[in-house]
């Protein structure tokens, strides 16, 4: 789950005051224009704990290119169109779609989009095989993938019958709010939008194809949900993921990728632009480690468990009891990437099945 880390570092530096405060307030901000010719426009998803999501707009000459559009509802589509007329394009107008992951309060609407406008839809090509395969995917086979996971978690009973209920509407939001992209990215290509060019930086993690997009004459950031300024994305080994993946070494080796972009300013997916890139970094890192000292400790005083025992132990923002069904399955999706880096790292290795428990090696 994005969780708020319980040391509570100073707080990133707004860039703009106004999105910093409509988000403690619980509002969107109106749409802002960040330095000439790069506009956020927030775009409400209420079904999200997040409320609303950025889509960026970067305009150069006769090219005008949106980073992220956000959820595709009634109320997201007059978001973006009337904070596109704010910044003097219409929709139709729009010459291209980057998006950062496939998320739905991401991508939701660049089908819509692509049919309004003609613009090309890109992804990274990890994300895009992944986009591809949910398609393409029947649900019989989504269900026993996630009956699988759950029993790879230990979730127990309750919580699978609750779980599969919850990834019938998952499934179903999921098919309304995707598209195949039309071009695939890669790490370290270029995006022209008019005399800009915008680099892309594959930052595996929250998902494993996840982008961020550089402007670097502007010395601009786009993140996504890789790094946003007080919430801390979720990293997690989700159904479907394959026995070798390590979501959560990929993000912290991202996030180094990306320190080298300190001194820019900070456009995440959520929350408000903020610069201090290198602070927030130490600070990710740092949640991700106090996590991984907490998973040792449990592992140290209980001896072997599962994922669902351990992540029973763990310190979440909220006791146990008082997560719903999604929150814990965030968080037995967070403990699993904990228990597979250090199994990675050759930490912890199997020493049970039915259910599978994982042990300290030495």
């Amino acid at each position: 789950m994005g969780g708020r880390s319980t040391a509570r570092p100073a707080e990133p530096v707004a860039l703009l005051s106004s999105q910093r405060e409509a988000w403690r307030r619980g509002e969107c901000p109106p749409a802002a224009e960040i330095v000439p010719g790069v506009w956020a426009l927030p775009v409400p998803c209420e079904m999200f704990p997040v409320r609303f999501t950025y889509a960026y707009l970067v305009i150069d000459g006769a090219d005008a290119v949106i980073i992220d559009p956000g959820l595709d509802t009634p109320q997201g589509f007059d978001a973006l169109a009337d904070g596109a007329a704010t910044a003097g394009i219409g929709l139709a107008g729009i010459s291209g779609i980057l998006v950062t992951h496939f998320h739905p309060d991401h991508l939701g609407m660049a089908a819509r989009l692509r049919g309004l406008s003609g613009a090309r839809v890109s992804l990274h090509e990890s994300e895009g095989a992944t986009v591809a395969e949910l398609i393409a995917r029947p649900l019989e086979r989504s269900r026993r993938i996630e009956r699988r996971w759950g029993e790879a978690v230990d979730a127990g009973p309750d919580l699978v019958d609750a779980l599969r209920a919850q990834s019938h509407a998952v499934a179903d939001l999921m098919r309304a709010q995707i598209c195949r992209a039309d071009d695939h990215l890669r790490d370290g290509a270029r995006v022209a939008v008019g005399s800009r060019r915008l680099l892309v930086v594959h930052t595996p993690g929250h998902t494993g194809g996840h982008l961020c997009f550089v402007e670097p004459e502007a010395k601009l950031l786009f993140t996504g949900d890789h790094v946003l300024p007080t919430i801390n994305p979720n990293v997690g080994l989700h159904a479907g993921a394959s026995d070798g993946d390590d979501p959560l070494g990929d993000y912290l080796a991202a996030l180094e990728h990306v320190r080298t972009f300190d001194g820019h300013v900070i456009l995440p997916g959520h929350e408000y632009a903020f610069t201090g890139l290198s602070d927030r970094i130490d600070a990710l890192s740092a949640h991700q480690s106090a996590r991984r000292q907490n998973l040792l400790s449990v592992l140290r005083e209980r001896g072997p468990c599962s994922v669902g025992e351990a992540a029973r132990a763990l310190t979440w923002s909220r006791s146990w009891r008082d997560l719903g069904a999604g929150e814990r399955r965030l968080a037995l999706a967070t403990s699993f990437a904990h228990v597979r880096s250090l199994e990675v790292a050759g930490v912890v290795a199997v020493v049970d099945t039915a259910p599978t428990r994982y042990g300290l090696v030495g």
